[in-house]
């Protein structure tokens, strides 16, 4: 049920991209190794970060520059961005695996759902890469 529900939203959030042209200043990030976001598998490359929606904030395209592939990825609010740190992309890492688990902006930072149990995450290392204003 919880997967056909973040399917459903998905879906509605790739219709709202083909008719929304405002959006909050784009990220560029170049990410040194293949990743998971949501449930899409991306190549290492350069990227572009997006807010998706007028006034929306809780959905970012996240869109590899080269080779056109792509995740919509949902997010929640709850982390406080200090003055002066870098907008950043935080990624868990279990072997060779890594899935995007925050996207800090210069405002804000907000929490993707990951697979990843406590435990995991526990086991896992962290990988930071920055990301600079379009």
């Amino acid at each position: 049920m919880k997967n056909a529900v973040i399917r459903t939203l998905m879906v509605a959030a790739a219709a709202v991209v083909g008719m929304t042209t405002v959006h909050a200043q784009d990220l560029k990030a170049n990410i040194p190794f293949k990743f998971r976001a949501n449930t899409a598998n991306l190549p290492a490359g350069e990227y572009t970060i997006s807010s998706v929606g007028a006034n929306s904030g809780h959905i970012y395209r996240i869109h590899n520059d080269g080779t056109r592939q792509g995740a919509l990825v949902m997010v929640r609010n709850g982390l406080n961005a200090k003055a002066g740190e870098d907008p950043r992309l935080v990624f868990v890492c279990k072997s060779e695996e890594c899935t995007l688990s925050q996207l800090w902006t210069t405002d804000a930072g907000y929490q993707l759902s990951t697979p990843h149990g406590k435990a995991d995450v526990e086991r896992a290392s962290i990988r930071i890469v920055t990301i600079k204003a379009d």
